[in-house]
């Protein structure tokens, strides 16, 4: 009985120990980057401090999208204090990069919209 203790608790040992290969969650991660036009389609007045902006995005070739600049971060709408809603152009193209995974285990898409025009 003792050896099968022993044998055992060495087994253990020898597999908590054994080198894990596998990338661990979180990185390192290598993405293929693209960036779009993302358009300004519209401003809506959240309260008197906060708007949001809705913008239309061709992430696949004739399929547009809409995307709303709270959704693409955490929710947090768009400070009139730092930005003003007047120095956004209905109309105008903003930066959209496109991010998908290409090795690694980390969030397969990681898109981001900058409040910056659109320069190719």
């Amino acid at each position: 009985m003792r050896k099968i203790a022993i044998f055992a608790g060495l087994f253990s040992l020898f597999c908590a120990c054994h080198e894990n290969k596998e990338e661990p969650d979180g990185g390192p991660c290598k993405y293929d980057r693209k960036n779009l036009r993302a358009t300004l389609v519209r401003l809506h007045e959240v309260n008197e401090k906060e708007y949001d902006a809705l913008f239309v995005v061709e992430r696949v070739r004739d399929q547009k999208d809409s995307i709303l600049y709270s959704a693409m971060n955490n929710h947090h709408y768009i400070q009139s204090a730092v930005l003003p809603a007047d120095s956004l152009v209905i109309g105008q193209d903003y930066q959209y990069l496109q991010q998908t995974i290409r090795s690694g285990a980390c969030s397969p898409n990681a898109d981001q919209l900058f409040l910056k025009p659109y320069a190719e």
